[in-house]
């Protein structure tokens, strides 16, 4: 497959050129239906309501979501950690959860419900991703970044290569010589990793004489790091490999991607994303940088409602030169601290 092949299509086309003014409509019927479920099912949620005295029905239009209280990682682990193993947090009956995932936080576990409505969901919000940045059908690719242990970043992941059509091969972070000779036997030719992961795996290539074109790698994803404009262009000329970079949280998944144009990350279609003032935690204006607060519908399990990502950053709504009308993210986000 060519390098322009990997630039064009799109993956699931009539969600990602949706009209914005109907993409921000059928979002805000799926923020109503989460906030009604999580009423109804999370005693964690409704006691927050309670606090700020508000039911789902005073939340009658878009504009009055900034009513709703703001949730914190803090407080998730805080519920669990208090009242285990749920916390009041979950929104389901167990017999309706297929995956438990374990997220390790400040060495406590975290636990993480997913059910098929998740599954679908994160396998969606990641498929259109991974096409985004470049990767195509039948694609062998090494996932260098955890798993289960990752939460909700590397299940999304594996969940969209699963949909995808593609064998992923969970190979870590490692970068040895070993890795190096499985990609070769494999015949691997992507790799989704943060940016350490590409350096290391590119030094471990000039240490051992590998010329790094020479294993035929087309597509690199980048996680969990900003991708510099001189670190891209050495990659890529180390490579010759298409390079693109996805936001994904920890806890939420993908949140955006990068498209060929690679000016900006195109916002998840599923997900209902705020950005806020980082002092009033009103609603700024487009284009003007404050917190980013996000909102999960598929998420039925717990309830990532107005979810604080301790991120920053600022959102472009003009339609891009690719033709994805999801709104972007005009820099890889910053830490809120």
């Amino acid at each position: 497959m060519s390098k322009s092949d990997r630039n064009t299509g799109y993956y699931r086309k009539s969600q990602v050129t949706k009209p914005l003014k109907d993409l921000k409509e059928k979002q805000w019927k799926d923020f109503k239906w989460i906030l009604n479920h999580a009423f109804q099912n999370s005693q964690f949620y409704k006691n927050k309501m309670k606090e700020a005295n508000l039911t789902p029905e005073d939340i009658s239009d878009k504009e009055k979501i900034s009513k709703l209280p703001l949730i914190t990682m803090e407080e998730f682990l805080n519920a669990q950690r208090e009242n285990p193993p749920w916390g009041g947090l979950l929104m389901l009956p167990i017999e309706k959860i297929g995956t438990i995932l374990v997220s390790i936080i400040d060495n406590k576990p975290f636990l993480i419900p997913t059910s098929l409505k998740e599954a679908t969901g994160s396998g969606n919000a990641s498929s259109k991703a991974l096409y985004s940045a470049g990767l195509r059908k039948a694609d062998i690719i090494d996932i260098a970044v955890a798993l289960a242990a990752g939460g909700a970043r590397g299940f999304g992941l594996y969940q969209a290569i699963l949909t995808f059509g593609c064998c992923a091969v969970p190979l870590g972070s490692t970068g040895h010589k070993s890795q190096i000779e499985t990609i070769k036997q494999l015949g691997i030719n992507g790799i989704i990793g943060d940016i350490m992961f590409f350096q290391t795996l590119t030094e471990t290539c000039e240490k051992e004489g590998i010329n790094p074109k020479d294993l035929k790698i087309d597509v690199g994803c980048v996680v969990g790091s900003p991708l510099g404009d001189e670190i891209r262009k050495e990659l890529i000329n180390k490579w010759d490999m298409v390079l693109r970079g996805l936001f994904v949280h920890d806890e939420v998944g993908v949140v955006g991607r990068e498209c060929p144009q690679m000016n900006g990350f195109h916002l998840s279609e599923e997900l209902l994303v705020e950005i806020l003032d980082t002092s009033s935690l009103e609603p700024v204006n487009v284009g003007e940088e404050g917190e980013i607060v996000v909102t999960i519908p598929f998420r039925n399990t717990l309830p990532y409602i107005r979810f604080r990502l301790g991120a920053r950053g600022s959102i472009n709504e003009e339609v891009c030169e690719c033709g994805r009308t999801s709104p972007r993210l005009v820099n890889y986000p910053r830490r809120l601290d």
